[in-house]
Formats: C-alpha cells, structure tokens, sequence
C-alpha cells in the first residue's frame, strides 16, 4: 500500500486503493488544507516533491503551466502511483488556522437516545464539506431562525458526516424545535469551526472529564486520537445527573476492549458543582505516576470546570497542562 509522506511535518499515512491524497489524509486524521474538496477552490493545492501521482478525478480550478511545472496538483482529484510519495503541504495546528464556513445542510436524523438526550446527524453537501478540529464548535440554524452554539462531537475525519449531542431542555427554543421535528431530513445551516482544540506533543497520558452532554467535544478528540492510532493513555471519567444519562457507554465500552490503552469511569453526581472524592485521588494518582507527562482535559457548564480546576490546584496539577473547552465565540 502506498504510503505519503508530508512535508515539513514528516508526518506519514497510507492511501488506499483508489483514494485521493486528501482523503486518505482526512482518513488518517492528518489536517491538511482544502475547502470544497471537489477541485473547485485550489486550498488542497499541494507539491509533489518525490514519488508519483495519478489523476483520478476531474478539477476546475486553474493550476497554472508554471506552478504544474513545479508539481503543484490538487490533492483531492490524485492518489500515489509510487510505494512512497512526498508532498509539501500545510497543516492546520490550530482553530485559527481553519476558515470560517457557512453551509446549507441537513439534519439527516434525530437518534433519540432516550426522552431526555438527543443525537443530531447532520450531512453537508459532498461539494461543501465542514473542515473542522476536534473539540472545535459550530452553529446550527433551523430554518424557523432558531440557532444553537454546540460542541462538535464527531472526528474530523469525517468532514460531511457531523454529529452534536443536545440534552432536551424544555427552556430551550431550539432543542424543542428539533425533538418537535417529525420528518427527517430537514434543512439546516452550519456555521462555523471556533474554538481552541487541545494540543498534545509532549503528553503520554490524557485524563478527561466531562459532565453529561459536554463529553461530545471530548468524544472528537478521543476519537482522532484513537484514528490515528495513537499511543497515548487515555481515561475519562463522565459525570452524569443519573445512570441512564450515559449515553455513550456502549461506545466506551467498545473502544476499552479494542484498545488497552483505554479506560473510563462513570460517576453519578446530581451537582456539577460537587465533584466525588474518588476522582480526586485518582487525579493524585495520575499526578504522581512515574509513567509521564499528564494532561487534563475538561468539558463542562462553568460550575463543573470551576470546581474541577479549584481541586486540580489543590493537589498543585499544573495549569499548563489543563485544557477547558469553550463555547466562547473569538471577538
């Protein structure tokens, strides 16, 4: 199997079959540049620096004789016709490397984990997909004009098929519109990415706490992580108002027996305010290990981060090394 080889990153995928470049890259959760993803914009544009390519698909945008010359292609309408193949491409390493996107999409389905808790599929069109990074938030609008800020909670991997997780709040316009919706698909705007994502180079170990629905951002990054085949150590401990809050547990489960480097804990608690002690030691576990580097990762309503943070500081855990999802908009 072909394999690609990025410069100046050095980092390194396979391309399967008949794949583009690009999307063996998305594949592999490698977050190159690109727009459209159809050949229309020229933002995949990369250059071939060794090895061969293969045109597979048609592109409109004009690639100019002098930078063809130079190897400048597309990545999304070629694949690797060589064992090895070297690009020099850019990356994104952050939100603001990421342009702001507005699409006309669709809410394909509602899956209604229970009376309570809902998750939202929404698909963009295959020539306008969402280009995102994991714990990354966007806007969805229904066509009556209620909108929502929400925490993606699906893997960048997947840039056309985008999932949010919506707790049914009767207070809440928007999430009563949606339960209210009984013919899928309806139409949707999506706006957005925004929003730090945590960066992790020099961490073997990740802990994550969420509380209730905010384990959605959490969930993108887990699952990049796991995409990408990465050696990290990962647990997570979900905290929920009642057992049946746990929405994700099958898929917690599913990816603690395919991966040993993976554990969670669930832990009942009505007071995002009010964190078990149990945590807390396991966090000073965590912080004294001789096995390495530590980093926190925290999702959830202001009085769950805060108290999370205050006992973080009580056991004297770095604040470098802590990491707060935002739903703030960048002014």
């Amino acid at each position: 199997m072909p394999r690609i080889v990025i410069d100046p990153s050095g980092k390194t995928f396979p391309c399967e079959g008949r794949q583009s470049i690009l999307e063996a890259a998305l594949a592999a959760s490698v977050a190159l540049n690109y727009g459209c993803s159809s050949g229309t914009c020229g933002l995949c544009i990369g250059r071939l620096k060794q090895g061969k390519i293969e045109k597979i698909r048609h592109y409109d945008f004009p690639v100019k004789d002098a930078d063809r010359l130079r190897g400048d292609f597309p990545l999304c309408s070629y694949t690797a016709a060589s064992p090895e193949v070297t690009i020099e491409a850019a990356e994104a390493t952050g939100g603001i490397d990421i342009r702001w996107q507005r699409i006309e999409a669709r809410i394909k389905k509602l899956e209604r984990i229970s009376n309570a808790i809902g998750v939202i599929a929404v698909q963009t069109p295959r020539t306008s997909r969402l280009r995102f990074l994991p714990g990354q938030n966007a806007c969805l609008t229904l066509p009556v004009g209620l909108s929502a800020d929400m925490p993606i909670a699906s893997c960048p991997c997947d840039d056309r098929n985008i999932e949010f997780h919506l707790r049914n709040d009767p207070s809440d316009e928007f999430a009563g519109a949606v339960f209210g919706t009984t013919n899928f698909p309806t139409p949707v705007r999506i706006e957005g990415p925004w929003g730090p994502t945590p960066e992790m180079a020099s961490n073997t170990r990740t802990v994550c706490l969420a509380y209730d629905t905010y384990i959605a951002p959490l969930r993108s990054w887990i699952e990049q992580q796991l995409a990408e085949d990465s050696s990290q150590l990962i647990t997570v401990y979900w905290c929920a108002r009642d057992e049946s809050d746990f929405y994700l547990a099958n898929l917690l489960n599913a990816w603690r027996d395919a991966f040993d480097a993976f554990s969670f804990y669930l832990i009942v608690t009505d007071d995002p305010a009010r964190i078990p002690s149990a945590v807390k030691n396991r966090l000073t576990e965590e912080e004294n290990s001789p096995a390495g580097d530590v980093q926190v990762l925290i999702s959830g309503p202001a009085p769950f981060t805060n108290q999370v943070r205050t006992m973080l500081e009580s056991i004297n855990f770095p604040e470098s090394s802590q990491y707060v999802h935002t739903m703030a908009r960048p002014t």
